[in-house]
């Protein structure tokens, strides 16, 4: 699972939405546009503890993040 659409696939997006505290309409944008905030990871890997789900870390959401900038095409870039 290296995107955030994956991890939230493989998570549910139920739980998700429930250990972050959005509605589902919410996690489905997130989803779709493979993108969490860090503003909820906090939340995400406290919510997968409690779940006793291993894959959700703040390493890996990190690692998820840095790999999504990096593929993202620079402003000002050639086409």
């Amino acid at each position: 699972m290296d995107s955030f659409r994956s991890l939230i696939a493989s998570y549910g997006l139920g739980a998700f939405a429930a250990d972050i505290g959005v509605p589902e309409n919410t996690a489905k944008q997130m989803r779709k546009r493979n993108s969490v905030s860090s503003e909820y990871w906090q939340a995400w890997v406290r919510g997968a503890e409690a779940r006793g789900r291993r894959d959700v870390t703040y390493e890996r959401l990190a690692k998820i993040s840095a790999a999504k900038r990096l593929a993202a095409p620079t402003e000002g870039a050639a086409a």
